[in-house]
């Protein structure tokens, strides 16, 4: 479930804040009141792509959320307040994942996913394990910022 959630079909990892809002901003500090920059239909579609994936990927985890509800026994069932909760902390999960450079998403999904230790994924992904614990680093703090 977690990959599903971090990476929308057609995204490239790793790619998504950095990209867009660098983008975006520096057409936006380049513009007049009301330009939006030598291409603004090619703007205004990239802008629009993003916010559709945003809400297929918000669709996709809400899906996920009420299938999982369906096969609990009645009693187990959460709240609605409990679902809303819930639902609102695994959208913040899946923003805070996809906002992780690539290489710091897959280190950290190794590790607390899969399970593995640096040095295993040091040596499944062909790096020092130093850098892994840099890349585990960043994801820490990425963690502690959403908080």
């Amino acid at each position: 479930m977690a990959g599903g959630l971090a990476q929308a079909p057609g995204r490239q990892p790793g790619r998504r804040g950095r990209f867009r809002a660098g983008y975006v901003h520096a057409s936006l500090d380049a513009a007049q009141p009301g330009d939006l920059g030598p291409e603004p239909r090619a703007l205004l579609v990239h802008i629009a792509k993003a916010l559709l994936v945003d809400h297929w990927r918000h669709q996709e985890v809400a899906r996920l959320y009420r299938e999982a509800l369906a096969v609990q026994p009645e009693p187990l069932a959460p709240s609605a307040e409990a679902q809303a909760s819930v639902r609102e902390a695994l959208l913040r999960i899946d923003r805070m994942l996809a906002e992780m450079p690539e290489r710091v998403r897959v280190v950290f999904l190794m590790a607390h996913i899969d399970g593995l230790k640096y040095a295993e994924i040091a040596q499944r992904l062909g790096m020092a394990e130093i850098s892994v614990k840099r890349h585990m680093r960043r994801a820490f703090i990425a963690c502690m910022e959403m908080l």
